[in-house]
């Protein structure tokens, strides 16, 4: 790992402090139990976590090539997996560097409640807002099971149905059944939630296809220059050993 010193240890110090942070966050929300990390939110900070620890470690053979202007080294992420396992640490971390093009989770009913809750009911002055949502998806995962397990897009019309009529023979507070109309507004709660994750995950595929495009462009021109070079060298009668060679000896390669 590189050594920091100076403004370089000033900045690490500063990223340490907000990410001390956002886990203490975190980590108290889901002891009130207002949110629950998702298998989707665990692979998410591992490839965020995996680009952070690539960016930052040099030294593993990292190779300057004129050619893409860049210094590579194509087994750097597996050199910081191997690492990562051997001290026994998070195995999605080192899948995640291993490969981070792996499929990330699909958003869940879980995923839904904490987008809600971090978008809509944060701050001291919602509490009753969370209070009525936990209240309210205690009994969704009563009536469907474990919200981290139910994938938004597998949701049917059978498991509205079936919520519904869970939910019209539930208990209420002084006796007898809730009535229709707590049920049609708490129905009407559970469909604004499961909205707002659907319109959150819309603007982030949104956002990780203009960088998917963004890097396929960048492919795309890396081949062709390359495609340029090889037409260049059989031009020249020259083999593209040779000019490795002498880009070895000029201490460039």
């Amino acid at each position: 790992m590189q050594v920091r010193e100076g403004a370089a240890l000033v900045r690490e110090h500063e990223y340490l402090t907000r990410l001390f942070d956002t886990v203490v966050s975190k980590a108290e929300a889901m002891a009130t139990g207002t949110t629950v990390q998702t298998p989707r939110d665990k692979w998410l900070a591992a490839i965020a976590e995996a680009d952070r620890i690539e960016a930052e470690s040099v030294g593993l053979d990292d190779v300057y090539d004129e050619y893409i202007g860049v210094e590579i080294d194509p087994g750097r992420r597996e050199t910081i997996a191997d690492s990562v396992a051997d001290a026994r640490g998070d195995p999605v971390l080192v899948k995640a560097l291993l490969n981070p093009s792996a499929p990330t989770p699909e958003v869940t009913l879980q995923d839904a409640v904490n987008i809600y809750l971090e978008e809509r009911l944060s701050g001291p002055e919602n509490e009753a807002g969370r209070v009525r949502l936990s209240r309210v998806f205690k009994r969704v995962k009563e009536a469907l099971g474990d919200l981290s397990s139910i994938a938004l897009v597998d949701l049917k019309r059978k498991d509205s149905r079936a919520l519904r009529d869970f939910m019209l023979n539930s208990s209420r507070n002084g006796g007898g059944t809730l009535k229709p109309a707590t049920v049609h507004r708490e129905l009407n709660l559970v469909r604004a939630v499961v909205s707002a994750a659907l319109a959150a995950s819309s603007a982030t595929l949104e956002a990780t296809k203009r960088q998917s495009d963004r890097s396929l462009r960048q492919q795309l021109f890396q081949i062709e220059d390359l495609q340029a070079e090889i037409s260049e060298l059989r031009a020249g009668g020259e083999t593209l050993e040779a000019r490795i060679n002498a880009r070895v000896q000029a201490g460039t390669a």
